[in-house]
């Protein structure tokens, strides 16, 4: 009879462990990042942006989840990025360059997007976004320190 017990033990935990996992995993909030690109950001820029993370407390694979999109076969690709994006139910989308924050706030108005571009303001962005109002919109270089896009990320997360 204990044998009979143990391997309903085991069944049962083997059964209900990947659902218990799934659930642990959608309660961590997801970072959507929808690059131009048709290569991954460059890991400088990814590093700095997961240590501006990680100075608000939110650390990739363990309390954040990071979703990447780039466009390998060409900006065409973007508007399907992002809508996967939308689809994956993040909590935020990154949206980098002057092209894909337009397509993101195409394709969502429940998503917060924040807008990473070099010159926001030549690039009307501010005014697509409605100022500083609603989705936001933050000016960095490739280069900028200061925290501000991860900050701007992380405001947006639940």
């Amino acid at each position: 009879m204990h044998r009979r017990d143990f391997i309903r033990a085991v069944v049962g935990s083997a059964v209900a462990w990947p659902i218990a996992s799934r659930a642990q995993q959608s309660a961590v909030p997801v970072i959507g990042i929808l690059w131009p690109g048709v290569a991954a950001p460059a890991p400088p820029r990814m590093e700095a942006f997961r240590e501006g993370l990680s100075k608000s407390g939110f650390v990739d694979g363990r309390n954040v989840a990071i979703e990447l999109r780039f466009a390998r076969a060409g900006l065409q690709q973007l508007p399907e990025l992002a809508a996967d994006l939308v689809r994956l139910k993040v909590d935020v989308i990154l949206a980098s360059g002057d092209h894909a924050p337009r397509v993101a706030q195409q394709v969502t108005e429940t998503v917060p997007i924040v807008a990473f571009s070099d010159d926001i303001l030549g690039a009307g962005l501010m005014s697509a976004f409605g100022g500083t109002s609603g989705p936001g919109a933050v000016q960095m270089s490739a280069n900028d320190q200061s925290g501000h896009c991860p900050a701007a990320v992380t405001a947006n997360i639940p």
